[in-house]
């Protein structure tokens, strides 16, 4: 009996894990299968598309660091596991706040359409600053902390609950400081697709692999600001040139 509860204790936060990964992207499919357009979007529909996308696509990527954490705690409940997933995903939601809004005020100025996606110029200029970025120090660290879970856990560990806590703002800090210019790459058209969705979360995810970080950051880089000039330079001006009007009747220039 007592070897069937501690199975069980070991596989149910797993369970429950992959029950809601697969709820957020439930909830994202259903958002894009509504059709609703963003311009019609309140600030909290926006936030709420931003929170399930986030959600969805980033805590996947945690999987090492909470393997790493089950691990160490194997021995205890899964408390203090919980918590440490709650501060890391509380990090992104605050990241799913501030994109709702950046999104609000890019489609207030006409720079993001109703679909989600940037004018041409700006989608080229995201797909370039975000392939730069993966070259940057910055990136580099905080990938570092990423694909080493139990180093970095050796150095940032904190006991206790509030320990717990603690360790997940810091750890999902680290993570948006390495994922946050791909993330917002979703302006470039990402937005618009589920499966571009699908794409860029198993890149991220596999970036935080050992094995396939160093071999994956700079082609990836380097495909990002191809695929920028490329946008800015064979976009067919069908895509860039008109001009969308809204539901409520007003024009938005699309550059």
């Amino acid at each position: 009996m007592d070897a069937v509860a501690t199975r069980t204790r070991t596989v149910s936060p797993w369970v429950v894990f992959g029950a809601l990964v697969a709820a957020a992207w439930w909830g994202v499919w259903r958002l894009h299968a509504r059709g609703h357009h963003h311009s019609e979007a309140s600030y909290v529909v926006l936030f709420l598309m931003w929170a399930l996308m986030t959600l969805a696509m980033m805590v996947p990527t945690a999987v090492p660091v909470l393997i790493s954490l089950r691990d160490v705690l194997h021995r205890e409940g899964t408390r203090r596991w919980w918590l440490f997933l709650g501060g890391y995903a509380a990090v992104w939601l605050g990241f799913a706040l501030a994109a709702a809004g950046l999104q609000r005020l890019l489609m207030s100025i006409g720079w993001v359409g109703s679909n989600g996606v940037a004018v041409r110029w700006l989608g080229a200029a995201v797909l370039v600053a975000a392939g730069a970025y993966q070259f940057s120090a910055l990136k580099r660290r905080c990938l570092s902390e990423c694909v080493a879970p139990m180093n970095w856990f050796l150095r940032h560990w904190r006991d206790g609950d509030v320990g717990a806590v603690r360790m997940g703002l810091l750890h999902g800090a680290t993570c948006v400081g390495c994922c946050w210019a791909l993330m917002l790459v979703g302006f470039a058209g990402g937005l618009a697709s589920v499966s571009l969705m699908v794409v860029a979360a198993a890149l991220m995810a596999l970036e935080k692999l050992p094995a396939l970080a160093a071999r994956l950051t700079i082609p990836l880089g380097v495909a990002l600001v191809v695929a920028g000039v490329l946008w800015l330079v064979v976009s067919p001006g069908s895509q860039h040139s008109h001009q969308e009007r809204t539901s409520n009747g007003s024009v938005v220039a699309r550059g």
